[in-house]
């Protein structure tokens, strides 16, 4: 919610980069502190690439975690919501998404830390971040899986990539 707000409130306005990171120093899904990760970020690839992930390890997701139209992707780890998360994907993917085809796996690193580029942001209009805002407002879907939704789509809102 939090991600979403900043960009419909600053979408104008947005600064060459934006990093998203929660808010602790230490977790143990970081290698280093937040401000060492933030540190060490490569800005020439970001702006090549427009999104990166902070976290470089698939674990404790996979490259074919979340497969909405088929659901037989691998479950990694305990307490994921990957069954969950993987339904509500597919059952709210109009609406989050009209227009746009579903890809047949969606992939990324867990956690929701990551640079972007205003760039990338405006790759969308702003009223499709109010519309992704609005569902999650208007869900009835548990905070834990809802969370795990954005946090798989992260990167494909900002590049249009499933992987």
């Amino acid at each position: 919610m939090v991600y979403l707000s900043f960009i419909i409130e600053n979408y104008e306005s947005l600064p060459w980069c934006t990093v998203f990171v929660h808010g602790h120093s230490d977790a143990w899904h970081q290698d280093d502190t937040i401000v060492g990760t933030i540190n060490d970020l490569n800005r020439a690839m970001l702006a090549r690439t427009g999104y990166i992930s902070l976290r470089c390890d698939w674990f404790p997701s996979c490259p074919a975690e979340i497969r909405p139209k088929h659901h037989d992707a691998l479950v990694w780890g305990p307490g994921l919501f990957r069954e969950e998360t993987e339904a509500a994907i597919a059952g709210n993917w109009r609406r989050l998404f009209p227009g746009e085809r579903m890809p047949e796996t969606i992939a990324s690193q867990c956690c929701a830390q990551f640079a972007v580029t205003r760039q990338a942001i405006w790759r969308r209009p702003k009223g499709g971040y109010e519309r992704m805002r609005t569902w999650l407002v208007e869900t009835s879907l548990e905070d834990d899986v809802s969370g795990r939704v954005f946090e798989k789509l992260w990167a494909y809102i900002f590049t249009g990539e499933g992987v």
